[in-house]
């Protein structure tokens, strides 16, 4: 998925990977996902530091920040909504 502005792109990327992570992992701690996404994120950024042709921005890692807290809010709220309709079997 290509929206063809990085931030975006880093933004959707990692809002979809914590949606998809707190649906595959829904026992898992409460910060242990979004720490674990935001740890990747900066990984990359630093690895990307030292290739060729590419840069560190610490930018990127905020639009990461900001899309894993946006997939989580919005998971939670589908997963509320799915609990108050009654849609949603029992765990």
């Amino acid at each position: 998925m290509d929206t063809g502005w990085d931030k975006a792109n880093h933004f959707l990327a990692f809002g979809s990977l914590a949606f998809v992570g707190r649906l595959a992992w829904p026992r898992a701690r409460k910060l242990t996902l979004p720490l674990g996404l935001v740890a990747y994120g900066g990984a990359i950024e630093l690895i990307q530091y030292f290739v060729p042709g590419r840069s560190c921005e610490w930018a990127d890692l905020f639009a990461d920040s900001l899309g894993i807290a946006m997939g989580l809010l919005i998971v939670m709220a589908l997963l509320k909504l799915l609990k108050l309709s009654g849609l949603q079997r029992a765990a």
